[in-house]
């Protein structure tokens, strides 16, 4: 049964849309009319009709306006007197006088978009044929987008919270669409195979929701987006091998889901690719060679806290990765451990002592991150060690002097601190 709330919006999108139509046919009579003057008195009957449906329908949008406490109704100031309905605020027409946007964001109404709005987005929203933008940013909705929002041929862009679970309505007819922000709200089901079709797509972002399911082989046929944000939800399966037909993305988020298997070879074709963060997954194998053909890459994502507990390491390389995170609080004890180069990345912090419990540990190359603090006398305990690499790093104060103690010691660099 159709809430109150949901029969206020439906009432809102019959105004808006016989508000369009009245708004073209009034664009119509203004151009035949000054095209034959033998005609004007026929044309002046037509106009009056307009403007009789023109004041029916403003009528009802003021009654809408009427129905809203006082502080709402002061935002809407300029719905009335005489003005041009294309003239009000948060109403977008076109040059003809289609109307092709609302604009009716943060405005602090109790019943419209932007507003903590809650309930469901209306079948009417369909009849808006000539909308652009469509904008219900801060807002509550839930439910599922009405499959009639595929009508919609001429939007380009819906940035707000909107819920996803739209399969039906991703067609053709939204081949226009280049910019979508879903994010942050009650998100759920997966992602529909239909987003495939939607190859304008420059920008995607479903961050913080609750999606589940895995992310589809048709994802790699949008081929014009630079930007993709799937993190903080439930998305589980591989990263599709498509994902290398992107060639145009530049920032990917995938972290805080449930990802599993390999990181696909394919990444490696993405040149632009600037910003890749897939930690806090289930991934595993290892990293790719084809990485290294990644030119622009210059963030890697944080180091996982879950490192700590790999204790069998026994050969890391993460070097040149820009990798962030605090050496002291990433790091555990590998009793196993023999070779570790972690340099080129954004690691801070200070130095922990439990590098001294690393017995094995041969080579410890920490050069060019951002570790401050002074070197622990404990790091003498790594009896085997034969390469130290500390530069450029922000270390203080004096050598330890039981480094004295390490008689394999062959490499000792600490320049630039």
């Amino acid at each position: 049964m159709a809430t109150l709330l949901d029969k206020k919006l439906s009432r809102v999108f019959e105004v808006l849309f016989s508000l369009e139509v009245m708004l073209i046919s009034l664009f119509h009579f203004a151009a035949f009319a000054s095209s034959s003057s033998t005609s004007f008195v026929a044309a002046t009957a037509a106009a009056r009709d307009e403007v009789g449906k023109e004041w029916k329908e403003t009528k009802a949008l003021l009654k809408w306006k009427a129905s809203l406490d006082n502080q709402s109704q002061s935002h809407l100031s300029s719905w009335g007197g005489g003005a041009n309905p294309c003239k009000w605020v948060g109403i977008v027409c076109d040059e003809s006088g289609s109307l092709i946007g609302l604009h009716l964001l943060s405005f602090g109404l109790i019943d419209f978009f932007g507003n903590q709005f809650s309930g469901r987005i209306p079948p009417e929203i369909g009849l808006l044929t000539s909308l652009q933008v469509f904008a219900l940013n801060i807002n509550s909705l839930t439910g599922p987008i009405p499959t009639s929002i595929g009508n919609l041929g001429n939007l380009c862009n819906t940035p707000g919270n909107v819920p996803l679970k739209c399969n039906p309505c991703f067609n053709r007819k939204l081949e226009q669409l280049t910019i979508s922000y879903l994010y942050g709200n009650y998100i759920f089901g997966s992602i529909p195979e239909e987003i495939g079709l939607l190859r304008h797509l420059i920008i995607v972002q479903l961050l913080y929701n609750n999606l589940s399911g895995e992310i589809l082989a048709s994802i790699g046929k949008m081929t014009n987006l630079s930007h993709l944000l799937l993190f903080k939800n439930k998305l589980f399966g591989t990263i599709p091998t498509s994902i290398g037909n992107m060639t145009k993305l530049s920032i990917v988020y995938l972290y805080d889901n449930e990802l599993s298997g390999s990181i696909p070879n394919t990444i490696g074709k993405m040149p632009s690719l600037s910003i890749l963060d897939l930690s806090s997954n289930e991934l595993s194998g290892s990293i790719p060679t084809t990485i290294g053909r990644m030119i622009s890459l210059s963030i890697l994502g944080p180091i996982p806290k879950s490192l700590k507990n790999c204790t069998g390491l026994v050969r890391v390389r993460l070097d040149g990765n820009q990798l962030k995170g605090n050496i002291n609080e990433d790091f555990g004890i590998y009793p196993n451990l023999n070779y570790i180069d972690l340099s080129d990345n954004n690691l801070y912090g200070e130095l922990s002592s439990k590098w001294g419990q690393c017995h094995n540990l041969t080579s410890l190359k920490l050069s060019n991150n951002k570790i401050s603090g002074s070197i622990p006398p404990e790091l003498s305990e790594a009896s085997q060690l034969h390469e130290l690499d500390l530069t450029s790093n922000h270390l203080t104060r004096k050598i330890p002097k039981e480094f004295g103690r390490l008689k394999s010691l062959l490499k000792l660099l600490l320049s630039n601190n």
